[in-house]
């Protein structure tokens, strides 16, 4: 069962050339107990970290985090 809901966000880069990619997964529940923020290779990617949003989310926490 699914607990949180995903938004994909996009925002321009400091060079203003690019555009950053990330998702944002948010609990069902509430109250919200913190925010998480992935910082991870460059090679990876965030969706790769669905299972790590899920324990987060069902713990009452918001994980977020971008592609470089």
């Amino acid at each position: 069962m699914k607990t949180y809901n995903l938004k994909e966000i996009t925002f321009p880069s400091a060079d203003e050339k690019h555009t950053i990619y990330g998702e944002i997964y948010e609990p069902t529940v509430s109250p919200v107990r913190g925010v998480v923020q992935l910082a991870h290779g460059m090679t990876d990617y965030v969706a790769r970290y669905e299972w790590l949003a899920s324990a987060l989310t069902d713990a009452g926490y918001v994980f977020a985090g971008h592609c470089h």
